[in-house]
């Protein structure tokens, strides 16, 4: 087990471990070197439901509507998930060369948790935030992959 592979279990645990909420922000979605830039990663949100592919229309699970999209656009990393049964959230760990890269937080937009997410920093391992209901945040396919990529530096 590398270095980084521990770390990431040990994070995973701790924030598992860990129900408590802090006070909600919503303006930062990325950690360590990456910082949020939605500049270019695509309309993803309106009263109006877009025609393209995204969460809502999926027929699925939104949880199922992530590992899609991740496991056909970056083949490159392995990509595992876990639901956390403490909460309502799911955690993506995109893993390359055995190393967590980036983890993908799926999130109720009723929680304020921010404890993974700073963990995540502290370790230098990029983060990511979608929320998955959000009235009028579709998180259109275009938008997860444009995100996802710049949170990978791709």
């Amino acid at each position: 087990m590398g270095l980084f592979e521990k770390i990431a279990r040990d994070i995973i645990k701790q924030f598992k471990d860990d129900t408590s909420d802090s006070k909600k922000d919503n303006n930062s979605y990325y950690s360590g070197s990456r910082q949020a830039n939605n500049s270019n990663t695509g309309c993803s949100w309106g009263d109006i439901m877009p025609d393209e592919e995204n969460q809502f229309s999926f027929d699925g699970e939104y949880y199922e509507y992530f590992e899609k999209i991740y496991n056909e656009e970056f083949p490159e990393y392995d990509i595992k998930y876990e639901k956390l049964t403490n909460r309502n959230a799911t955690i993506f760990t995109f893993i390359k060369d055995n190393d967590p890269v980036l983890y993908v937080e799926l999130l109720s937009s009723k929680s304020s948790s921010k404890k993974f997410r700073t963990e995540c920093a502290q370790y230098g391992i990029s983060y990511l935030r979608f929320y998955f209901d959000k009235d009028g945040w579709w998180n259109t396919r275009s938008y997860v992959i444009n995100r996802t990529k710049f949170a990978l530096g791709l």
